[in-house]
């Protein structure tokens, strides 16, 4: 890693996401998110490339079409099929469309690491699981006990794709303190 956390230079607008490295936190995309310094999503159905995307409704047609509601069903008894595209349609526009080259991602490892790295590529699509990626540049790993304690947070979200909130906006502050480095 040739960068450090400190040395990060925040722009005004740098978001922090968190992009997990598999489905239901495993890790199943760990070992390439690290080798390749990459993020993706894995939304594995979803077989085109979704470059050229321009509204969500768009998006939630490829969605559905990928992911029809019969099969859905059948897969996930008793689970809201509604509910389900929204939250998986817009962690999907979030990737494609509002992450941007210099913000921040945490990306969870095991042990209760995290991967600190800046977003240096625009989304791109290739043939093989996961098909949907962005190159990155670790900065940094931090233990997420660390983060948690000083942002107050219970945990970190859950699913695959989301941004990160800041009561005070302040998001430099977080991830910025070196005794704390792993």
């Amino acid at each position: 890693m040739s960068a450090r956390l400190n040395d990060y230079k925040w722009g005004e607008n740098t978001s922090v996401w968190i992009n997990r490295a598999g489905q239901s936190n495993s890790l199943e995309f760990r070992d390439l998110f690290l080798k390749e310094n990459i993020i993706a999503i894995d939304w594995a159905d979803i077989k085109e490339n979704l470059t050229n995307i321009d509204n969500k409704e768009k998006l939630r047609k490829i969605f559905m079409k990928s992911y029809p509601k019969h099969i859905y069903e059948q897969e996930n008894p008793g689970k809201n099929y509604k509910g389900c595209v929204g939250n998986s349609v817009g962690q999907i526009w979030s990737f494609l469309k509002e992450m941007k080259k210099g913000d921040i991602v945490l990306i969870p490892i095991e042990n209760n690491k995290l991967v600190v790295a800046e977003i240096v590529g625009d989304y791109e699509w290739v043939d093989e699981i996961p098909r949907h990626r962005r190159k990155i540049k670790i900065i940094e790993r931090i233990p997420e006990y660390y983060y948690l304690k000083r942002t107050g947070s219970k945990g970190l979200y859950s699913g695959t794709v989301a941004r990160l909130r800041y009561k005070d906006n302040n998001k430099r502050k977080y991830l910025s303190n070196e005794k704390y480095w792993i």
